[in-house]
């Protein structure tokens, strides 16, 4: 089963990694059918993207997304992040983009894409690194977390060009 895991989400990769620029209104259907959704334990289906040649800030992300009938994933509990954590990772060692941000908020204020909030002082961040530690810098900060860190959530700058995110499809 791991192995069957590790080579889907191989192929995947490799197919994220040469993904083109968001297709335009009429071939939205059609490009979200050509991604390789992943369907992980909890039943939900994830499309994890990996790209060195075409890094997408939070809003680049975001807008590929819903581009293809998804948004950023949002793993609102510690199950969901153990559960996205080991499949970004068997795709790419990095950082992986989420989709809470204080976008439109004020600082330090994230929610999710619903509009629920994600509390400074939720367990789904990275307590040794005082996370979340980067709002209020003068720019809007999204959720993320790196393979090499553990499965728990960091803050950065969304104007940053990320390699890695992953699209949710909605239930």
């Amino acid at each position: 089963m791991r192995l069957a895991l590790h080579a889907a989400l191989f192929l995947f990769a490799f197919i994220a990694w040469n993904a083109a620029a968001s297709p335009d209104e009429g071939t939205r259907n059609q490009q979200q059918s050509s991604l390789d959704l992943v369907t992980l334990a909890n039943g939900k289906k994830y499309y994890f993207y990996a790209s060195l040649e075409n890094k997408k800030t939070w809003y680049q992300a975001k807008e590929f997304c819903e581009a293809h009938s998804m948004h950023l994933a949002s793993p609102k509990t510690q199950e969901e992040l153990d559960l996205l954590y080991p499949a970004a990772d068997s795709v790419r060692d990095d950082f992986w983009l989420l989709s809470a941000s204080d976008v439109g908020q004020a600082a330090g204020e994230f929610k999710w894409h619903d509009n629920s909030s994600l509390p400074r002082d939720s367990a789904l961040w990275n307590e040794d690194d005082k996370e979340p530690n980067n709002f209020g810098k003068g720019h809007e900060v999204c959720a993320y977390f790196h393979t090499n860190r553990g499965p728990k959530l960091l803050d950065y700058n969304c104007d940053f060009p990320y390699r890695c995110f992953i699209c949710q499809l909605p239930n």
